[in-house]
């Protein structure tokens, strides 16, 4: 997670978009993910065979300042533990000046009136 989350500082990525089943998803809320939608609610997710899923989201950027307010027990790993293994800056060159697309995340209604995540 911590990679994933210093390439997305990297690349100037807004949102991290996930969907997760329980029980992981309490994981991911801990990490510093929100619901996109109504708290809790799950729905299904075509790719995983319309298992149930919690559709959460992060914005990078914001995160060092929240784990900071919170005194978040993973502040000190995530922002002030250097791992050479992971040094994702210097991997990637010149990208701070790339242009980026925009997405958004959308609820969808299927045919049968059930509701379902699209990007």
């Amino acid at each position: 997670f911590k990679a994933m989350l210093l390439y997305c500082l990297a690349m100037q990525i807004d949102w991290i978009v996930i969907a997760a089943r329980s029980p992981i998803d309490r994981t991911f809320e801990y990490l510093g993910f929100d619901d996109v939608f109504e708290k809790g609610k799950n729905y299904p997710i075509q790719s995983a065979r319309n298992k149930l899923h919690r559709i959460l989201v992060m914005c990078p950027r914001t995160l060092e300042r929240t784990y900071f307010a919170q005194e978040h027990a993973l502040h000190g790993f995530f922002f002030r533990q250097f791992h050479p293994d992971i040094e994702i800056f210097k991997s990637i060159s010149n990208r701070w000046s790339s242009p980026r697309k925009l997405g958004r995340v959308q609820l969808a209604q299927s045919d049968d009136g059930s509701s379902y995540a699209t990007v």
